[in-house]
């Protein structure tokens, strides 16, 4: 919570009732009592409540400043509007799946961390207006896609030295370091930055993208794209700003961490499991598409991050659905061969695994060459016909091979629909784009795609354009 207690009269406490109490301590947070400007520090600071009838204005203060109270007659003096704090800072987003979306320059701000408006409604309960609020200048709620402002009211300036926002009437200028150009080019890249209204956030604080994820999933932050306008600052725009955080540009990682294997969550009618845990919540691995084929896919990132690991748990759910054999390639011998040689078909070296991989892409070609051949496991396991699930752990060291490579292009495009998957680990999806199997990498990262770093996902992206894909 924001404000880990509060000082509340006895009427503020039974008129905004228990839902109340803990909006506010979502969008309260400890700054400048809002009476005498000095920082509230550790005390339990005074809620003071002033009803305006349409709206009901909550902030913080000392004790010793102010008694607790609820007042229908107290205004809010202009000195005390200035003493708010502002809080801003710059991150890097991903609105969508974290693994394969975009990273987006986003201004997280906080307009004001000692006071917030709130709103009754039909129910009964207390709502921050904030993000109501930012409506008028065009901000929405997620779900978001970047789209340009309509209002005229949100617009940025850009310097290799500073980032300069406007909404309405509020400004916030964030220094940029000259010797860190990323961000910059990343804005202009982008024509903009999107601006980003919560109260619920103290961006200041952000030591991991969760408490954004949150608001993001809640819709408790106003959204917008404020579009670079190429001339300089109007005079006198950046005299009022906020400065925000001179070292808040942050690309932290938006990828989940790795979660210890929970069970098997194989499920027959969809065709797949629960992998990880995703910015949206669980994120799944397909199988299998049940009643039309069996998916590929590529898991790839940097070494000691886990990759391995999440291809072992791709194995585990395949061999414990019923409906799969796996056969598991450990080119390299990192240890699969001793995890599964009594439940899969497995091989350790690279020599194997290229054989293996020229072997079954001679099967694919004989199943196709067969009229009405198809194999959809979760159906035809009753026949003895189960899927199969071709697993290469550090494909990198086969991959080099051109005729290894072919021979995997070969499972991934025509292997499918009639039962075969592949799935490769890569250190860097760079190492199958450069095989000289052109369509592998489309066929690989067509349904499932694990990337554990933001330099693949980027990358990813930069491919796929390049290849006119999606």
């Amino acid at each position: 919570m924001a404000v880990g207690r509060l000082r509340v009269d006895g009427f503020t406490r039974s008129e905004l009732g228990a839902d109340g109490l803990t909006e506010l301590s979502r969008n309260l947070w400890s700054g400048a009592c809002q009476s005498c400007g000095e920082p509230i520090g550790v005390d339990s600071p005074a809620l003071v409540v002033s009803d305006e009838g349409h709206q009901v204005i909550a902030s913080l203060h000392h004790p010793r400043c102010e008694q607790p109270q609820w007042s229908t007659l107290r205004v809010r003096s202009t000195r005390q509007r200035t003493m708010q704090t502002t809080s801003a800072r710059l991150i890097m987003v991903p609105f969508g799946d974290p693994a394969t979306a975009e990273l987006w320059p986003v201004l997280v701000v906080n307009p004001s961390l000692e006071e917030v408006a709130l709103t009754c409604g039909p129910d009964g309960r207390y709502k921050a207006m904030t993000v109501d609020r930012y409506r008028t200048f065009g901000l929405k709620p997620p779900p978001f896609q970047p789209t340009v402002n309509s209002t005229g009211l949100v617009t940025s300036w850009l310097s290799d030295e500073r980032l300069v926002v406007r909404c309405g009437d509020r400004v916030w200028v964030c220094p940029l370091d000259p010797a860190d150009r990323r961000i910059a080019d990343r804005i202009r890249r982008c024509r903009g930055v999107v601006l980003g209204v919560s109260t619920a956030v103290e961006p200041t604080m952000f030591e991991n993208p969760e408490p954004l994820k949150r608001v993001l999933r809640s819709g408790e932050i106003g959204l917008t794209l404020a579009e670079l306008d190429p001339s300089e600052p109007p005079a006198g725009v950046t005299a009022h700003g906020v400065i925000a955080d001179p070292h808040s540009v942050d690309e932290v990682d938006w990828l989940p961490e790795f979660v210890p294997f929970g069970g098997v969550t194989y499920d027959s009618a969809t065709g797949r499991f629960e992998i990880g845990v995703g910015m949206d919540g669980p994120a799944y691995w397909q199988l299998h598409t049940p009643g039309v084929r069996v998916e590929n896919g590529l898991i790839a990132g940097p070494r000691g991050i886990g990759k391995t690991m999440n291809l072992r748990v791709i194995a585990v759910e395949a061999i414990a659905s019923t409906v799969f054999h796996c056969i598991v390639a450990d080119p390299l011998d990192g240890g699969l061969a001793d995890t599964f040689a009594s439940a899969a078909e497995v091989t350790s070296s690279g020599t194997a695994t290229a054989n293996l991989l020229e072997a079954w892409a001679d099967e694919v070609d004989r199943r196709n060459s067969l009229p009405s051949f198809r194999i959809e496991p979760a159906s035809d396991v009753t026949q003895g016909r189960p899927g199969i699930v071709f697993l290469v752990d550090d494909a990198g060291a086969v991959l080099a091979d051109i005729r290894v490579a072919r021979a995997a292009e070969r499972i991934a495009k025509a292997g499918p629909g009639v039962g075969i998957g592949l799935v490769l680990v890569v250190g860097s999806v760079r190492q199958v784009a450069d095989s000289g199997a052109d369509g592998l990498l489309a066929e690989l990262t067509r349904v499932n795609v694990l990337l554990m770093s933001q330099e693949e996902v980027a990358l990813l992206g930069e491919l796929r354009k390049a290849t006119g894909g999606s």
